[in-house]
């Protein structure tokens, strides 16, 4: 059932990557597709930039498409927005000090509910859940910070980000139970709430 999600989940992906650009970038233009979507991070538009966030890590980016991004990210000031500068570098380079970044501004609890917000209301991405949410849940197999951070926002998620937390969860559950169990009572979630008897 979780790898047909995934299947859907990255067929999603990729329509929305087409048609994004399919009013928008020319293969006759001079510009990459990659710093078409780079240049579109500091749009005034904010779903346009949320959306050029969103599908970077998802394509191909040469070594002066990370520098420029590497830029743009130690200048920018909104957390938020550096947050999300953090999960493109972590995803596309997996240097430790950007899934450092990464972990530590990602908000605790209720604090995350603006990034579930702009994921599903103020982009052009279409997805089922945060795919921001999902690089924590890969990052809280083995970060006890990441976990701490996942498990906070359970009790102030809903619809499909607390279906997907909840199998997240779970499937760290499966390799490190008693880490789950811990964070779970620390946070006052019973664990038959989440699916674990």
């Amino acid at each position: 059932m979780l790898e047909k999600n995934i299947s859907k989940y990255l067929m999603v992906i990729a329509c929305s990557i087409m048609i994004f650009f399919s009013g928008c970038y020319s293969k006759n233009s001079n510009t990459s597709l990659s710093q078409e979507l780079i240049n579109r991070i500091n749009s005034t538009d904010a779903i346009e930039s949320n959306t050029a966030l969103l599908l970077l890590p998802h394509i191909a980016l040469t070594g002066e498409d990370i520098n420029h991004i590497t830029q743009l990210y130690y200048k920018e000031k909104d957390l938020i927005k550096k947050l999300f500068l953090a999960y493109v570098l972590s995803v596309r380079t997996q240097e430790q000090k950007y899934v450092n970044a990464f972990i530590e501004l990602y908000p605790l609890g209720k604090a995350q509910k603006p990034i579930w917000h702009i994921v599903q209301n103020e982009t052009d991405y279409i997805n089922v859940a945060s795919p921001l949410q999902s690089q924590l849940a890969t990052y809280a197999m083995y970060d006890s910070k990441a976990l701490r951070k996942l498990v906070s926002g359970y009790k102030f998620a809903d619809g499909a980000n607390a279906e997907m937390l909840s199998t997240q969860l779970i499937g760290i559950y499966k390799k490190h139970p008693i880490k789950i169990l811990k964070e779970l009572k620390n946070n006052n979630i019973p664990p038959s709430r989440i699916g674990i008897n």
